[in-house]
């Protein structure tokens, strides 16, 4: 269970703070994730449970053209599922303290 909140932990500090995850780390989440859907369900359910801005949640609701009460859930989905599945690269996910990238835009838009 401690290998699982650490894992949790990785992937909210790649979708909601100020460091980036090392190379390693992210290759372990990626494969965790990929290979564990009990894994990537309780990070997914952990991300939702984490309180946001009103600011950030309608943000989010307008990049992902979702309405504000979906924004939250959505976009966990969307982060943990393309992290899953290779969709979101280290490089995409490093990018997020500065620019985003495409790749990452077009997977928070469900595309």
């Amino acid at each position: 269970m401690k290998f699982i909140n650490i894992l949790t932990s990785i992937s909210l500090v790649a979708a909601l703070s100020a460091c980036a995850p090392t190379r390693a780390q992210y290759d372990a989440l990626q494969t965790t994730l990929e290979g564990s859907p009990k894994v990537r369900a309780q990070a997914i359910a952990d991300c939702t449970k984490r309180h946001w801005s009103s600011e950030r949640t309608g943000n989010l609701a307008k990049l992902m053209n979702v309405q504000e009460k979906q924004a939250k859930s959505t976009f966990c989905n969307r982060l943990h599922g393309g992290l899953a599945n290779g969709r979101i690269t280290y490089e995409d996910v490093k990018s997020v303290w500065s620019t985003p990238t495409p790749n990452m835009i077009r997977v928070m838009q469900g595309r």
